[in-house]
């Protein structure tokens, strides 16, 4: 069972469900890891992103005179 409209285009056997994270708790269970995957490496992309901008950056000293 594939949770929405739609199924993917692969050589399995697959019926759609809508809302199928709500009905199905094994859609509801894959649902929730694959949305704390998504959001641990959305979160590292974000640090190497942030760290990748620090480090590229050039710091123009000010003259405090």
């Amino acid at each position: 069972m594939v949770d929405g409209k739609f199924t993917p285009n692969l050589p399995f056997r697959m019926q759609a469900l809508i809302r199928g994270d709500q009905i199905v708790e094994e859609i509801g269970a894959a649902s929730i890891l694959a949305k704390v995957t998504r959001d641990k490496i959305m979160e590292s992309i974000i640090c190497a992103i942030v760290i990748s901008i620090f480090i590229n950056t050039k710091v123009i000293p000010l003259n405090r005179t």
